[in-house]
């Protein structure tokens, strides 16, 4: 099965093609500052609010959700491409494992 198949459906969930089709550097600039930004302002916010355990526990996992779903989504298709099938999901499975294991390495730590 080829990588068009597998992920025909997901290019009907954009309703403009032209976000499908890349940007240019500076929509790239644009976009890596707000995901800086938010993250900065995420981290100094944490820090000095202090939440609770079960509140950075939810945010965590909403936020490995996405990561799941960039992968799944984007990331994974444009791998099928480039690479094929085995060094894609190679990748896929190694990532995994390494998040699994900094996930007990910090979890240990605390």
């Amino acid at each position: 099965m080829s990588a068009s198949l597998l992920f025909a459906e997901t290019s009907l969930l954009v309703a403009e093609s032209s976000l499908t089709d890349g940007g240019t550097a500076v929509d790239a600039l644009i976009w890596s500052f707000v995901a800086m930004v938010s993250a900065v302002v995420a981290a100094c916010a944490g820090a000095v609010l202090l939440p609770p355990k079960r509140v950075t526990a939810l945010f965590l996992a909403f936020s490995s959700g996405l990561l799941i779903s960039l992968l799944c989504f984007d990331l994974m298709r444009v791998a099928l491409e480039i690479g094929g099938i085995g060094p894609a999901l190679t990748g896929f499975f190694l990532y995994s494992k390494l998040l699994d294991d900094l996930a007990i390495l910090c979890e240990k730590s605390v």
